[in-house]
């Protein structure tokens, strides 16, 4: 049994190093509370997660304004509601 700490310090990935080839069992437990925000330091992509599998992955070089995005996403709720 192994426990990773969270953060940069903690796995980034698990490996059967002894026989690469050789099928492996792998139990994951997970203390993860939702929501929750996680930076992958690998690609710099950051995952912004609320459910199981309701997640939104943000790639490095994405980034955008606050305020533009506000503006955005009022705009696409605009657009998408009942003619009044």
């Amino acid at each position: 049994m192994v426990a990773f700490p969270r953060g940069p310090a903690g796995a980034h990935r698990v490996a059967n190093a002894a026989d690469a080839t050789a099928p492996a069992r792998l139990l994951i437990v997970s203390t993860m509370h939702l929501p929750d925000v996680a930076e992958h330091l690998d690609t710099g992509t950051w995952l912004a997660v609320r459910g199981p599998r309701e997640y939104k992955a943000f790639p490095a070089g994405s980034e955008s304004e606050l305020m533009d995005s506000l503006v955005r996403a009022m705009q696409a709720g605009d657009a998408h509601r009942p003619d009044e």
